[in-house]
């Protein structure tokens, strides 16, 4: 591990052994988040081009339709519809960049116990108790844990083994306050 969390919390505070991750991350751990955090933006900045352009198109029609050749016609239409696609295409290569951005940091090592979930990297430290986390998913590859401020992905090819996520899986249910939801379905 590249960084310990051990000083976090005191093993005197725990009744099960801690789990310990080395947590990094690929861009399609947060591709889904990204897309879905910026989905309404998105749908909304492209609509906003297109209704834009199809105004002017509009009231520009007269013009369009008698002093204009069919070629410049036609050329004016898909104009209309590609500028939006183009502003659509170029928001979806940005958050394809921050994913890659993001996935490209060093990993961080994480200390999950009864208390609560340490955490270090390479600049930082931080210590979360279970009750930061309002609720946590289960999905088929990943665990989310969702704050008031943020959460933490946690994939689950960072766990040494099968035991081990069934270990974690059960001190969630354990330790949450809120609910854990599982939108899969394992062999436990």
């Amino acid at each position: 591990m590249l960084f310990s969390t051990e000083f976090f919390i005191a093993d005197s505070e725990m009744d099960t052994e801690a789990i310990n991750l080395e947590v990094s991350y690929k861009p399609s751990d947060w591709r889904p988040y990204l897309l879905k955090a910026r989905k309404g933006s998105l749908l909304v900045t492209t609509l906003f081009i297109f209704i834009s352009i199809f105004i002017v198109y509009i009231a520009a029609s007269h013009f369009i339709a008698e002093q204009l050749s069919t070629e410049a016609r036609v050329s004016a239409i898909a104009f209309l519809l590609t500028v939006p696609a183009l502003a659509l295409a170029i928001n979806l290569i940005a958050i394809e960049r921050l994913a890659r951005a993001i996935s490209s940091r060093k990993s961080v090592a994480l200390s999950v116990t009864e208390a609560g979930i340490a955490s270090a990297g390479e600049f930082r430290t931080a210590a979360f108790e279970w009750k930061a986390y309002k609720r946590a998913v289960e999905h088929k590859d990943r665990f989310v844990l969702i704050s008031d401020h943020g959460g933490l992905l946690i994939p689950k090819r960072c766990f040494k083994s099968n035991a081990q996520v069934a270990a974690f899986r059960d001190l969630i249910r354990k330790s949450l306050e809120g609910p854990f939801h599982e939108q899969w379905h394992h062999n436990s």
